[in-house]
């Protein structure tokens, strides 16, 4: 009996080291990570390519500012209306958080206090540069990990006042 157990514990050894021999041999050499941006029906009248504001580990009463470039091409003139996203969840976490946004020389700027501005702009590719400036709460509250969360979109005005109604 004693053999057969010996047999059966050598078995499973040599199966275990097989094992752990093939998966430290074996694994991915590569992960892909993608988010595919700028893509439109024809049907749109405009055309974004997001920009992503990565503040990184940041500290109460901390303040900073980042500027990023972006391109936005509007298919049909009108007024487009520019919105920041989440305002309550941002005044959980900052005394002061300002977006300005210079479209090709037109300056919009939004804030916790001014969530939304409208802006007349006519066909054409306009360059965007966006800046973000914060300061933390001393004491900040609610959501304090946000990962790729959306933070500004724009429409035509009309889509406004249609979900109001």
């Amino acid at each position: 009996m004693k053999p057969i157990l010996l047999v059966a514990l050598a078995v499973i050894g040599l199966t275990t080291g097989v094992l752990v021999a093939g998966v430290s041999g074996y694994g991915p050499l590569a992960y892909i990570s993608y988010h595919v941006v700028g893509v439109s029906n024809s049907n749109s009248s405009i055309q974004l390519t997001p920009i992503f504001f990565s503040l990184g580990n940041i500290k109460p009463g901390q303040s900073g500012e980042i500027k990023l470039n972006t391109t936005l091409i509007v298919n049909a003139n009108g007024t487009y209306v520019f919105q920041l996203l989440h305002e309550e969840k941002l005044d959980n976490v900052f005394s002061s958080f300002n977006v300005t946004l210079n479209i090709s020389g037109k300056v919009v700027t939004l804030s916790l206090d001014n969530d939304h501005q409208a802006l007349n702009l006519t066909t054409g590719k306009y360059n965007v540069v966006v800046t973000l400036s914060y300061t933390v709460s001393e004491h900040p509250h609610g959501d304090l990990n946000v990962k790729r969360e959306p933070l500004i979109i724009v429409h035509p005005a009309q889509q406004e006042n249609e979900s109001e109604d």
